[in-house]
């Protein structure tokens, strides 16, 4: 009996320990789907509350699907929210750059409050009895504007510009048109346009007599540009609403740019913090893009309703525009791609000095949040083209060069500047020399063998690109690819292969070496040669340096890729389909070793110990070389196309269109603080 019983018992705990591991797995599964759909939501919020229920997710399970969740969130910038400040709803509040203080009131004085405290800082006593519902500190917080309208809604107003540590008005203006008044960026000056006196430049520390601009016309709204030695007006002519550059140095000056007229109204845009772009928001609904040197716009979005705000984060990266249906929307300001919405009730929103924090001023309060930047990665803000599918690092991993249909660019990595594009691309292949100082590509553009050479220098400024120089390299007759060894670059084509220094200049007609002609690649060790012909199945191979062959290697479908390992020790060869089949063999025997079905791409990591393998157009991740479970999986449609050779950072297309840069130490760092780090073999 006490056997039985000892059986029930034991019998009883094991339903029970399997029925909480279902459960939790039951559980680990929707945190899993509830990040993914929060991800993919596109409301504020996305990714902080997706990385919450991963880390909930991690106590359970280590799955790579978490980690490629993981990615995904961190891809993503959001609000995270910190605290609300509480005003009254007649307040129109307004926070300073620094977010340290806030000015509000509308009916007679305004106050200045610190944010920390809500402590009272100064009064500023009211030039008239006028309602203030628009206020404007300078870049520097040390002036305040405030705008109080006449009963006519604001068309007309005077304004009073303040020192506000000194409770001081420095200037008054009477009867100005509309909103037009804006604070130097770096200079103690206002411009504005007053319907007697039109639009001048005012100077707040002597009161010298203004700087007149008369050819400007009436203005509804006026921006200096980021460096000052510009003004932007936005104006109403007959044939609708239009958007003008001006010089701000000569009042003499033409008009440098002029946007279309738009039948839509405006009433405000924003300068990108580079000057060279603006968001103009309209009251039809749109979010155009201006080029400040042309006049140039596009559309690059819309809103509910009217359009009615805008403000560039002060790293030009990230654009907030908001509309009167009271929400806002957060655009990548380098591609223009719509990121997510803030449906708080506002439609105001602003962004501190150095970008770490959003305010979002709503009727009764005033929200701070943390604004989250995208981490681990760096996007590429260069159109290639699309079909991204080559790519490549420099040895020091300094340099990065890829490759589209259209354009092929390089990126100093050590800065934050644009690329380069030094030439149009189609499938484009791309080798640095082992000094990382040249850059060489080959392409064969309508069926056209082409080569090309380029001296790489860094820029002087690091927000520049790098400077790419043109060198001769000329292709033979017959040439069909090139590829580069340790010193030389290996040309191939109908001759047969030739090794030569890159100092040297046209190959010599007498040392070419019997190869086949085709697509060719060398060893990281710099021991073998490989070459394949465009779609076909057999891969010859050669001992360097004297090209003896000493393989055929015959593969089941026509060749898309070939890789050997870092040790050169394998050779894989990957099909011409993104999905098919990755042979490996051995440089030893020359025999295969495994199949690797499902697969179209491999890079070997490093060490040989991972494998980036491509199954097909949306799915790729690393796997263990030797069991081939998934360690990291990367989100849908992210695809990997170079690794640094120090493993640190990854080359990734996204939907084949967006290059991407990941930094492997930094995301292991943030899978690390959510328990979803992996071990190393």
């Amino acid at each position: 009996a006490a056997e039985a019983a000892r059986g029930k018992e034991s019998e009883m705990r094991a339903r029970a320990e399997s029925a909480e591991h279902a459960t939790e797995q039951q559980l680990s599964t929707a945190l899993l789907e509830q990040a993914r759909a929060t991800v993919r939501s596109g409301e504020m919020g996305h990714r902080v509350r997706a990385l919450d229920a991963l880390r909930r997710a991690a106590a359970i399970s280590q799955s790579a699907e978490l980690r490629r969740e993981v990615c995904a969130a961190l891809a993503l910038p959001d609000l995270r929210f910190e605290r609300e400040l509480p005003f009254g709803s007649e307040a129109h509040a307004v926070l300073d750059p620094s977010f340290g203080r806030i000015a509000s009131g509308r009916n007679g004085p305004i106050e200045i409050r610190a944010v920390p405290d809500n402590r009272l800082l100064a009064s500023l006593p009211a030039s008239a009895n006028l309602p203030a519902y628009l206020k404007e500190w300078s870049a520097d917080g040390r002036c305040l504007a405030v705008k109080r309208d006449y009963p006519d809604g604001g068309r007309h107003a005077d304004w009073e510009i303040w020192d506000v540590a000194a409770e001081r008005r420095m200037l008054l203006l009477r009867d100005a048109a509309y909103s037009s008044l804006a604070f130097h960026p770096r200079l103690p000056r206002v411009i504005a346009d007053l319907y007697k006196e039109g639009v001048a430049i005012w100077n707040l520390e002597d009161g010298s007599e203004p700087v007149r601009f008369p050819q400007v016309g009436r203005a509804l709204y006026l921006r200096f540009s980021p460096e000052g030695d510009r003004f932007a007006a936005v104006s109403s002519q007959a044939e609708g609403m239009a958007v003008s550059i001006y010089d701000a140095t000569n009042p003499e000056a033409p008009v440098i740019a002029a946007s279309p007229h738009f039948a839509e109204s405006i009433t405000t845009f924003a300068w990108h913090p580079g000057g060279r772009w603006l968001a103009v928001p309209d009251h039809g609904t749109a979010v155009r893009w201006m080029d400040a040197q042309t006049g140039e716009t596009s559309v690059i979005g819309r809103h509910k309703h009217d359009a009615v705000g805008a403000v560039f984060s002060p790293d030009g990266a990230w654009l907030f525009t908001s509309g009167w249906e009271q929400e806002s929307i957060c655009w990548d300001a380098r591609t223009r791609r719509r990121l997510f919405d803030i449906s708080l009730n506002s439609s105001t929103i602003q962004v501190n000095a150095d970008g770490s924090r959003v305010a979002v001023i709503t009727p009764a309060n005033v929200q701070l949040h943390a604004f989250e930047q995208p981490a681990a990665h760096r996007e590429m803000a260069e159109d290639l083209g699309g079909l991204l599918r080559q790519a490549t690092f420099s040895a020091d991993g300094r340099w990065l060069a890829a490759s589209g249909d259209k354009h092929l660019g390089m990126w100093d990595l050590a800065g934050v500047g644009p690329g380069a594009i030094p030439e149009r691309g189609s499938n484009t292949r791309l080798f640095f020399t082992p000094d990382g100082r040249e850059l060489f590509a080959t392409r064969r553009p309508e069926g056209t063998p082409a080569c090309f050479r380029w001296q790489i220098a860094p820029a002087n400024d690091p927000a520049l690109p790098p400077v790419l120089t043109r060198l001769p390299v000329p292709a033979p007759d017959g040439f069909s690819s090139l590829c580069l060894r340790a010193g030389s670059v290996v040309m191939t084509g109908s001759k047969g292969s030739q090794s030569l220094t890159s100092a040297e200049g046209e190959p010599a007609s007498d040392q070419w070496k019997h190869t086949q002609t085709g697509i060719n690649g060398i060893s990281p060790d710099g021991r073998w040669l490989g070459i394949y012909r465009s779609f076909g199945t057999s891969l010859y191979v050669y001992r360097l340096p004297g090209m003896e062959q000493v393989a055929k290697l015959t593969h089941p479908a026509s060749i898309g890729d070939f890789q050997f390992s870092p040790r050169g020790d394998e050779l894989a060869i990957c099909s011409q389909r993104t999905a098919g089949l990755i042979e490996i063999w051995s440089t030893a025997t020359w025999e295969r070793t495994r199949k690797l079905s499902g697969f179209g791409r491999l890079l070997y990591t490093p060490d040989a110990r991972g494998l980036w393998l491509t199954k097909d157009a949306r799915t790729a991740g690393l796997y263990d070389a030797h069991t081939m479970e998934p360690v990291l999986l990367l989100p849908t449609g992210m695809l990997p196309l170079a690794l640094s050779p120090d493993a640190r950072r990854l080359a990734v297309s996204v939907d084949a269109q967006r290059l991407q840069v990941w930094d492997l130490h930094e995301l292991r760092g943030q899978l690390r603080a959510l328990g979803l780090d992996w071990v190393d073999r």
